[in-house]
């Protein structure tokens, strides 16, 4: 950390330090964001290149032909990235105009996409809700392990402010008292499920060192508990600490992944978001 900060700009630094790293040493690998699943396909290069046409000409048009032709251009994903993009564009120079406040690009970009990953989590919950039942191994109420086990819940929370996040870790047997609780802040890009799949490896190894071989892991993200359930690897950001935590979870006698919802989390939110306040030493 102290030779990152003496040999770039503050602001270059911050950024450096915020990324995370996997502690398995594994090969980089490149992820094309143009889909949702990370890999290469035609069609959506065919998109990123007309939309780089459409953006090259600079043409005034109505606002009905211009929505014609970025729905014809994007798909839906595409298209909901460019509003979000656009949106930041527009509050960017109102906060130049009216506050006097510059703020970077690559600031503007972060927020984008940051905005757009709770969007998708959103809709996720929501989707979720209109199917009228509860997805395969989740709950509405946190439920007790089964006998002779530990149950290990975990929740993040995120300052995107100071670009810091915070892991909320508690575990209970099966008469549901406490064990253990936890409470874990670091600088990372604040990601939202860059910060859920980091805190199922916290809260894994965290159990792992109290020395338990029977647990079950419980989080309130969809898309985490799903990926960790799953063996295909996914192209993300997030995927290299999906990877982990399955590595680690392989490790114990028994164990099990499941979903809860936010109502049965309660105290690891609280933890998560308490320990953003932690004062550092």
């Amino acid at each position: 950390m102290d030779l990152v900060q003496e040999t770039f700009e503050e602001e270059e630094a911050s950024v450096i330090l915020q990324t995370p790293i996997n502690s398995l040493n594994s090969k980089d690998k490149l992820i094309w964001h143009g889909t949702k699943n990370g890999y290469f396909s035609v069609k959506s290069a065919y998109h990123m290149e007309k939309a780089k046409e459409m953006e090259g000409r600079g043409q005034a048009s109505t606002s009905k032909t211009f929505k014609e032709n970025m729905t014809k251009a994007l798909n839906d994903s595409e298209l909901q990235e460019f509003v979000m993009v656009a949106r930041q564009l527009w509050l960017r120079r109102n906060s130049i105009i009216f506050k006097n406040k510059f703020l970077p690009p690559n600031c503007l970009l972060r927020e984008a996409s940051l905005r757009l990953q709770l969007l998708k989590e959103d809709e996720d919950k929501i989707q979720t809700q209109k199917e009228g039942q509860q997805t395969k191994n989740s709950a509405e109420k946190w439920q007790s392990p089964p006998a002779n086990w530990f149950k290990v819940n975990w929740d993040e929370a995120i300052d995107k402010t100071k670009c810091m996040i915070g892991i909320g870790i508690v575990l209970r047997d099966e008469k549901g008292q406490i064990i253990s609780t936890m409470r874990h802040k670091k600088m990372q890009l604040p990601d939202p499920l860059l910060t859920e799949s980091y805190g199922a490896l916290v809260a894994i190894q965290f159990t792992k060192d109290l020395g338990l071989t029977q647990i079950e892991l419980e989080g309130d993200s969809l898309q985490v508990t799903k990926a960790l359930q799953e063996e295909n690897e996914a192209w993300s950001s997030s995927s290299m600490f999906i990877v982990e935590t399955r590595i680690w979870l392989k490790t114990f006698s028994m164990w099990h992944v499941s979903h809860v919802r936010r109502n049965g989390n309660n105290i690891a939110h609280l933890l998560a978001k308490g320990s953003l306040s932690i004062f550092d030493v």
